[in-house]
């Protein structure tokens, strides 16, 4: 909570000993006064101010702790947002990078799974890439890309989703016996 001198605006810190009107004040007076006796000395508490998230706005607060954001500038955010999603497609195609190699080294066939896979990346980031070229400020923030998973993730999801159900069958048969047993 941070308190301000109502005649000047400055901030009081915490746990700090502090001189008013020639008294001085220990470090602990704010934690163990009363409302009243900090308003009586002329403090009072300001909410900490709320600010927008600083990758789309710009920030600042002024001496009476109103808060003013300002998007930041729509082409510079197309730009580093289309980047972003470059540099994510880069890095999906990346970790299949070594069986394209190997193909073209050895002949030894990609699985057609990864293949596939690779080609929704690439036309995904194109989509993307042009979504957020013709998008608005406010339909860019609210943006949340959905990649194509690879074959390793969509195992690691089935798998997942096999074991939630066998457990949720298990509980199920559970619960059914001790009903039973009532």
């Amino acid at each position: 909570m941070p308190y301000f001198w109502k005649d000047t605006g400055v901030q009081l810190n915490h746990n700090t000993g502090f001189t008013r009107n020639g008294i001085q004040y220990p470090a602990v007076w704010l934690q163990r006064s009363t409302a009243d006796e900090r308003t009586a000395i002329g403090l009072e508490w300001r909410a900490d101010p709320v600010l927008k998230n600083t990758r789309w706005w710009r920030n600042s607060v002024d001496s009476s702790g109103i808060v003013v954001s300002t998007p930041l500038d729509l082409d510079a955010l197309r730009e580093r947002e289309k980047a972003s999603a470059k540099k994510s497609a880069g890095t999906r195609l990346s970790d299949s990078d070594w069986m394209v190699v190997r193909e073209s080294e050895t002949g030894e066939a990609t699985p057609a799974e990864w293949k596939e896979y690779r080609q929704a990346v690439r036309a995904y980031s194109n989509t993307l890439e042009d979504e957020i070229a013709s998008a608005d400020f406010d339909a860019l923030v609210a943006m949340r890309p959905e990649w194509p998973l690879s074959p390793t993730e969509k195992a690691a999801r089935e798998e997942m989703e096999r074991h939630e159900e066998e457990f949720r069958l298990r509980e199920e048969e559970r619960k059914r016996e001790r009903e039973e047993n009532q």
